[in-house]
């Protein structure tokens, strides 16, 4: 099992969409999962509920598509912020972080309104702040991190499967 971790606009959904594709593998999305089963979008979900009922959420999808066997899982970007999370990938298989500078994050996330963490604070200044967050959740997972700031989704696809 792969799993595709990494912060908000690295790339992490273009990059699973590809790789799966190069690999004829199967492939689901946490964040996907979550919205497909509670039949409701992350950013209300936020909003009525808050954070810690989403990151439950998050965590009992984690759960079930491992149980279900996905061969790539693309989580969403807070995934790691949970110890049991990062066990569960751990124990489960292959974890490769994307990372960007907060600039190269900014510019990709900036017109995006499904950010419910950066809603009302969409700035370079707020997203190294969270990132800086959480940097040791993420070295948590012992990750294979690739870059992708100055790659196309089509290199970082090629660079995970070098790193298999």
């Amino acid at each position: 099992m792969i799993f595709i971790t990494g912060f908000m606009g690295t790339g992490k959904t273009t990059v699973s969409k590809l790789l799966a594709e190069k690999l004829g593998l199967n492939l689901v999305d946490t964040d996907n999962y979550v919205e497909e089963k509670t039949r409701r979008k992350i950013p209300a979900i936020f909003s009525n509920d808050g954070e810690d009922f989403f990151r439950d959420l998050e965590t009992r999808a984690l759960s079930e598509v491992i149980d279900d066997g996905y061969d790539i899982v693309s989580c969403g970007g807070g995934i790691v912020l949970r110890e049991e999370n990062r066990k569960m990938m751990q124990e489960a298989g292959k974890i490769f972080c994307l990372t960007a500078t907060p600039e190269t994050i900014y510019n990709r996330v900036c017109t995006s309104t499904n950010r419910p963490l950066l809603n009302g604070n969409m700035s370079v200044e707020s997203i190294r702040t969270r990132l800086h967050s959480r940097r040791k959740q993420y070295d948590a997972c012992n990750p294979i991190k690739i870059r992708t700031d100055s790659l196309t989704p089509e290199q970082v696809v090629d660079e995970i499967c070098r790193q298999m």
